[in-house]
């Protein structure tokens, strides 16, 4: 079929328009129509009388052979009218230019598939108008009494809307996907992603929801997610190839390494020139951002207070401004969450290996195990990855940009307020779920073709403090892993909740079936943990399918 006889351009202009009018229906608010299955031509003319009677299209599903496609719309007659416009069979370039375009008419996406026709994906869409869709930079940063009020996530899943999903499924998951599908409706859950291995071999790989909730694009298993502190283990195994490597040793001082210069000489902490690599990989360091700060994540701030004319900091500065703050706990006492001592890391991996980190974990990690869906998140969101999942904070502040042209404006937390050059080796990563358990399962091969089996006993030692302890307990935490001995091998985990817009867990067990799954906010509109339910259905499925297969 011709590719202009394919393409249905839809738009209504109404002017009976009444402001406020909510662009959300459901069958339950309007008369509906069903249009099933049908081609270009016929949709053509069924959708053509029905708008005339004052219906309008509000979501659909398209069917591609790789030939041709067929359309399934709902139509439905809203109680007020409202403006919309509706394409089919556009390119990438077509739909990112009608995006935009539309968002400055207010008209706001309300479905949205992709679909392949000849080898070519091609995009459909209708938008709806809506009087409060707003972009994210409205005003400049300097006027501050302009400061945007922060607007909660509407309605995502309506009554009767399917929550789209993707990927590989299993029999024993039949269950955990049905409880899966009814939390992420009754929490308003943008996207989900999980993974599921056996002994390292992949059986369940699912995707739900929308990779990107404005544009509705559909989430796919092998599109990576913010991994936030997640990103700690990449940096982990990064360091311990070099021990293994010889080029940098466990009990070297990390400032004396990096020739850090005070940005106060008088107010150094004399316990900061005793950190070690071993300190900043236990996470022993003496900085604890629960009781202080994390300063990566307020380098304006920091700046100010170092009397620096600009929004944001280098890495060199922060360093300087960090090694003339006071400790916490005395290196190597205790274990405490720090951002900042895993950005040392960093500067620590790049300083012994010659390579900017982001160069080295791609090298050295990436590519030898094939993590195609690994990438370096952008403090500029315009420099992103298309294919990374976007994060949705349901109520979130605004804060200043601090990259690209529009720098200054007010845009929300992610989407530009945040530096990851200070945080890339602690929570820069973006990576898929299965990706994260392909990590796992290289780091614990026999042999592993990343890390050395001393290297392996390190990842997962229990620290000094810990087995100093009369009572040490069953759980410890070691080279950024929280650990657990069972009767057959270790398990070990960590799960991320931070960043106010994403979450995620992964469980590996050396003898069972392991899982990872990550969501691209933390938030959820009836106020439930979603990492706290999905690592509690997962365990539960987890143990009955690996009893039904062993």
């Amino acid at each position: 079929m011709n590719l202009v006889i394919h393409r249905l351009i839809w738009l209504v202009c109404v002017v009976s328009l009444v402001c406020g009018t909510s662009s959300e229906l459901s069958a339950q608010q309007a008369d509906e129509r069903v249009l099933k299955k049908l081609t270009i031509k016929r949709i053509e003319k069924a959708v053509g009388k029905l708008v005339d009677d004052g219906y309008i299209p509000t979501d659909s599903m398209v069917e591609s052979n790789g030939r041709r496609a067929t359309f399934s719309i709902r139509m439905v007659k809203p109680p007020a009218p409202i403006p919309w416009f509706g394409k089919f069979d556009l390119t990438e370039a077509q739909f990112e230019a009608a995006f935009e375009a539309n968002k400055k008419k207010k008209l706001r996406v309300v479905w949205h598939e992709e679909y392949v026709i000849k080898k070519e994906t091609l995009h459909a869409a209708i938008w709806h108008f809506d009087e409060n869709y707003t972009t994210l930079s409205e005003t400049a940063a300097k006027d501050k009494e302009n400061r945007p009020e922060s607007k909660p996530v509407g309605i995502i899943w309506q009554p009767g809307t399917v929550i789209p999903a993707s990927g590989t499924g299993h029999p024993g998951f039949t269950t955990f996907e049905e409880e899966a599908l009814a939390f992420i409706r009754a929490n308003q859950m943008p996207a989900a992603s999980v993974a599921v291995s056996l002994k390292g071999k992949l059986i369940y790989q699912r995707a739900f929801g929308y990779r990107d909730l404005e544009r509705k694009t559909n989430l796919q298993p092998n599109q990576p997610f913010r991994a936030a502190s997640l990103s700690r283990i990449l940096t982990v195994v990064a360091a311990l190839q070099l021990v293994d490597r010889g080029k940098l040793k466990l009990n070297q001082s990390v400032y004396q390494m990096l020739d850090v210069k005070p940005w106060k000489e008088d107010s150094v902490d004399e316990r900061s020139r005793d950190i070690t690599v071993l300190n900043l990989l236990q996470e022993t360091a003496g900085h604890d951002q629960r009781a202080t700060f994390d300063p990566g994540l307020i380098p304006t701030r920091i700046a100010r207070r170092m009397g620096l004319n600009k929004g944001t900091l280098a890495p060199d500065e922060l360093m300087q401004y960090m090694l003339s703050q006071s400790l916490t706990y005395t290196p190597g006492s205790k274990s405490k969450t720090s951002s900042y001592g895993y950005f040392l890391l960093g500067r620590v991996i790049e300083k012994a290996s010659g390579q900017p980190y982001e160069k080295y974990v791609l090298e050295n990690i990436a590519e030898p195990i094939g993590l195609s869906s690994l990438t370096m998140s952008r403090t500029d969101p315009a420099q992103r990855s298309k294919q990374e999942v976007k994060n949705v904070q349901r109520a979130g502040a605004y804060y200043p940009k601090i990259a690209g042209d529009d720098a200054g404006q007010w845009v929300l937390f992610n989407e530009g307020g945040i530096n990851f050059d200070l945080l890339d080796a602690s929570h820069g990563w973006m990576i898929s779920p299965s990706d994260m358990l392909n990590l796992m399962t290289a780091i614990q091969a026999s042999p592993s073709s990343l890390l050395s089996d001393d290297a392996k006993v390190l990842l997962i030692a229990k620290p000094d403090y810990f087995l100093a302890r009369k009572d040490p307990g069953r759980v410890w935490k070691a080279c950024s892993l929280f650990c657990r001995k069972t009767n057959n091998g270790i398990t070990f985990w960590r799960h991320t909740q931070d960043l106010n817009c994403c979450a995620g867990l992964v469980c590996f067990s050396t003898s069972g079936l392991s899982y990872c799954f990550m969501f691209n906010t933390q938030n959820t509109a009836a106020g439930e943990n979603p990492k706290d339910f999905f690592d509690g259905l997962l365990n539960r499925e987890s143990n009955r399918v690996r009893r039904s297969i062993e």
